[in-house]
């Protein structure tokens, strides 16, 4: 059984890490997320690790430096 990408679901970096964003829409060859304080950003199918449970979990090695920095970033704005 194939697990399907669905707008909405929570992005991560790495399995049990802060989600660092949401999908947006679903494309042929990849997807669009949206990160908070960022924007929206295009990630190839091939940066994207795993997917389950409403959960995709990239590859940060496969991302492009902007949307790395902009992970990095995504949660300075909130307050403890």
């Amino acid at each position: 059984m194939s697990v399907r990408v669905q707008v909405g679901d929570q992005v991560y970096l790495k399995e049990g890490g802060t989600m660092v964003g949401a999908v947006r829409a679903v494309h042929q060859h990849g997807l669009q997320i949206y990160v908070e304080n960022a924007g929206d950003f295009q990630v190839a199918s091939g940066a994207i690790k795993t997917v389950h449970d409403g959960k995709v979990v990239l590859n940060v090695e496969k991302l492009e430096l902007t949307l790395r920095k902009a992970v990095a970033h995504a949660h300075e704005a909130e307050t403890p």
